[in-house]
């Protein structure tokens, strides 16, 4: 058996043999990471939303229905320059500019997404959770049940 194998052997086996050793490299890793788990807030909050209503319609005032009574946001509604603002003092994550003229259920939307680009870390996170509540916002609107449930 060569050296380093030896070597890994009975190091591994002094380690084994040490209790306190044990406790220290495999409970105590479990245990901080359980109450760091348990008392960091793990719940999330709502990601802070600025809205600018393009049009009246009332698909647009449904959207912006469905958006609020989402709990993964707090809707803020706003002109652009002022949310504009707020996005940039810190105090909203994202600001959502609906178009002008928003069309039927069949046709495709495009939003624009407004975000701090001092906050682009946080961009990365954002983004799949924003996406998947549109999702359901759309599924809401179009009266679409989910194909899969987890």
């Amino acid at each position: 058996m060569p050296l380093p194998f030896k070597l890994a052997r009975v190091f591994l086996t002094m380690h084994l043999r040490d209790r306190q050793a044990l406790v220290f490299s495999m409970f105590f890793p479990i245990a901080s990471m359980v109450a760091l788990g348990l008392f960091s807030g793990a719940g999330g909050d709502p990601i802070d939303l600025g809205l600018v209503r393009g049009s009246g319609g009332e698909l647009a005032a449904q959207f912006i229905a469905e958006l609020e009574d989402n709990p993964f946001f707090t809707v803020q509604e706003g002109d652009e320059q002022a949310l504009r603002a707020s996005l940039i003092e810190g105090d909203l994550q994202m600001v959502l500019v609906l178009p002008e003229h928003m069309q039927d259920r069949a046709g495709a939307n495009e939003l624009r997404l407004l975000v701090d680009p001092a906050q682009t870390r946080q961009l990365g996170l954002l983004l799949p959770i924003f996406e998947k509540a549109l999702g359901g916002v759309e599924r809401e609107l179009r009266g679409n049940e989910p194909l899969f449930s987890l």
